[in-house]
């Protein structure tokens, strides 16, 4: 089955459209995970990951024109009119219909082929307890725009979105979603792996190996470690007052010297973070632009003499710190993990610093050696990392078109599993 996903992250820097061919191959009971049980008693399955394939056919990431792009950012952080939601949902909608359009005819994919769509949208506001701290009367929510039927109806083909209001209202955090990927496609023989995503928001989930055949789900842990590349790209575009939008191959960060003073202020300030136990989120609400505004003109009244790549210098490495106490916090939770791979994905994986820096300290936490590994590396190349969300969001599409459960509650603390997603239905 052709399946297409397509997503914006939380750093608004492109549209990424992943066509896979997905198939599973259940025959019996022996290839199915057991994950718990429905309203009827009826038990609830998923394919396990010797009986799933998934194959990426194309891939394309399409930047966001420039207009539109600010006006995202706007709605994320400026208090504006409902009018302008109202647009930017359609505009949105039409920007990736037009960017799926572009892909499918790049790569003489028939339309006609694609069984359905998985499209996620652009988070604009992901409110949970981590951001409300001090407004107890606060509603869990997360808010995701562009018009699916935009996009059904420009090509024909049915759109499965919203993928995480369900979960929400099951009480889970409706995030991260990434965890049943990594449950299905990246567990180790023998070994645990810490599939770790440092996008925008920094995300792990810790995958049992496939050794562990007593109930594997349960021991999924996933959740958002935090800040990944969001406060750095912030803090290096206004440093360089947009001359540079991210630190290009860590340069900044290896000729910088942490600031330890600056590094304890942002761990303290973060600490509640860090601290709270999971199932945890996060987002740009906590580790975002205003946040890096706040700091930077800290830096300046505390800190005068501190240079630019020093400040760089110290942000990755929160973003490193924000990582290291997550695992630890695993591990002290669930002592059988005494060894573990380390797989990363997301452009953060692009920073050589950041990943120098990610290998030193796990080194020095874990007293040994950690491996840290590509997705690429772990799959022969049959899974880009760059691809992962998009590919993520056609396996819940996916799912979602055989009824079949897309989330672990273990993992997002939902009341029971549940298919995630609304149709858009195309009328034939």
């Amino acid at each position: 089955m052709f399946v297409l996903g397509c997503n914006s992250g939380t750093s608004v820097d492109a549209i990424d459209i992943a066509v896979c061919e997905i198939n599973d191959h259940i025959v019996n009971n022996n290839s199915t995970t057991f994950i718990g049980m429905d309203n009827n008693n009826d038990l609830l399955t998923l394919p396990s990951q010797n009986n799933l394939s998934v194959k990426l056919i194309a891939f394309e990431s399409i930047s966001w024109e420039k207009s539109l792009k600010e006006r995202i950012f706007k709605l994320m952080y400026e208090p504006v009119f409902a009018k302008e939601y109202c647009e930017v949902n359609v505009l949105i909608g039409k920007a990736f219909a037009n960017a799926i359009e572009f892909t499918l005819n790049k790569h003489s994919i028939d339309k006609s082929t694609v069984k359905v769509i998985g499209f996620h949208g652009q988070t604009i506001y992901h409110q949970v307890e981590s951001n409300n701290l001090e407004n107890k009367g606060f509603v869990r929510s997360t808010l995701q725009i562009g018009e699916a039927c935009e996009i059904a109806t420009k090509l024909g083909i049915n759109v499965v979105s919203n993928f995480r209001a369900s979960d929400v209202a099951l009480g889970g955090q409706g995030a991260p979603l990434v965890h049943i990927l990594d449950f299905l496609l990246l567990r180790h023989e023998t070994d645990w792996r810490a599939i770790q995503n440092i996008g925008g928001i920094g995300n792990v989930t810790f995958v049992p190996p496939l050794s562990i055949i007593d109930n594997p789900s349960s021991l999924v842990t996933s959740f958002d470690t935090g800040c990944g590349n969001s406060m750095i790209d912030d803090v290096v575009r206004i440093l360089t007052n947009n001359e540079l939008q991210m630190d290009i191959d860590g340069k900044m960060g290896f000729s910088g010297k942490l600031n330890n003073e600056l590094f304890k202020d942002l761990c303290d300030y973060y600490e509640h973070y860090f601290s709270m136990p999971y199932p945890k989120t996060t987002g740009r609400e906590l580790f975002g632009k205003k946040q890096v505004e706040y700091w930077l003109n800290y830096c300046k009244e505390k800190y005068p003499h501190l240079d630019n790549n020093s400040i760089v210098t110290t942000f990755t490495e929160l973003t490193v710190e924000s990582i290291i106490r997550s695992y630890l916090m695993v591990c002290k939770n669930n002592p059988s993990i005494t060894q573990f791979q380390v797989i990363v994905a997301g452009g953060g994986k692009n920073n050589p610093y950041l990943m120098s820096r990610l290998s030193q300290r796990l080194k020095e936490c874990f007293k040994k050696e950690i491996t840290i590994k590509t997705h690429e590396e772990i799959m022969n190349n049959n899974l880009a990392s760059e691809a992962k969300e998009g590919i993520l969001f056609a396996l819940l599409a996916y799912l979602n078109e055989k009824q079949i459960p897309g989330n672990l509650p273990s993992v997002t603390g939902a009341s029971k599993p549940t298919i995630l997603g609304v149709r858009c239905q195309i009328t034939q």
